[in-house]
């Protein structure tokens, strides 16, 4: 039951991090200007520190599912 909790969390915020570096991408892509976009500067640094920690979590979320993963890859 532990695993399961776990594994929810970090799924919900792998889905949440996802979410924040397509939005915050979109932002520095289309270059909002301070005037049109207050935040745009904030965006700009935050971007690469939410990859940062979407990286870390995608690979918690690899360890965590690497029975599975390990199952559907290489059969016996």
């Amino acid at each position: 039951m532990v695993k399961f909790s776990s594994l929810l969390v970090i799924n919900t915020l792998v889905f949440i991090l996802i979410l924040i570096q397509f939005i915050s991408g979109l932002i520095i892509w289309y270059g909002f200007e301070e005037a049109s976009f207050p935040f745009a500067e904030l965006v700009e640094h935050l971007h690469p520190i939410n990859g940062f920690l979407l990286a870390i979590f995608i690979i918690l979320h690899l360890y965590m599912n690497r029975r599975w993963i390990r199952a559907q890859f290489m059969p016996k």
